[in-house]
């Protein structure tokens, strides 16, 4: 056994299921939320394939538009999320304001953070602590993302992402709806 291992130091094997030393050790519990959150949206995506499905078409009726829409957003939860933060990701990607104020704000927040927990800054006799820390990024960011027009960019996010979903939801018919082949209505003779 290696000097210092779990087993040594308590007499016993470490348990398989006990935590490992790892990234996630010091993680806050809100962010393994977050990342158990993440992971159940990924495995309840709907096959893309069913997703882009080409049978598209508009609905007969009002009640059947809102009806799809129910249906639909239910059904393709998941995958609206990933086109919303796809949608997002490329505003951020395509406006370099917006990336360089968030480079900014990240590594300011970084070096404050690392600062912090190093030794703990003293201004005029007073502590830093975590809330002036927060207060600190937030002066630091909210004029540079201002000035990147991020609230414009967020906007349009939100307003493409509802376009978007409501058309294709509105579009696609729901499983229950069009098992015929062709949809076509009969009158009687």
């Amino acid at each position: 056994m290696a000097e210092g291992s779990p087993e040594k130091e308590t007499g016993k094997m470490a348990s398989p299921d006990a935590p490992q030393a790892g990234f996630l050790q010091g993680v806050p519990a809100q962010f393994r939320a977050s990342k158990d959150w993440i992971l159940k949206r990924r495995e309840s995506v709907r096959p893309w394939s069913e997703f882009l499905n080409s049978k598209a078409g508009r609905p007969k009726s009002t009640g059947a538009a809102i009806t799809r829409l129910r249906t639909n957003i239910t059904r393709f939860q998941s995958n609206y999320l990933f086109v919303c933060l796809g949608l997002a990701v490329y505003c951020v990607i395509s406006s370099p304001l917006i990336l360089i104020a968030i480079a900014i704000t990240v590594a300011a927040h970084y070096y404050i953070g690392v600062r912090l927990a190093a030794n703990p800054i003293r201004i005029l006799g007073k502590d830093f602590t975590t809330q002036d820390h927060a207060m600190l990024t937030a002066v630091i960011a909210l004029p540079l993302l201002f000035l990147s027009s991020a609230g414009s960019a967020s906007l349009w996010v939100v307003g493409a992402s509802v376009v978007l979903v409501t058309v294709h939801a509105i579009a696609m018919p729901a499983e229950d709806e069009g098992s015929a082949p062709f949809d076509l209505d009969m009158e009687p003779v």
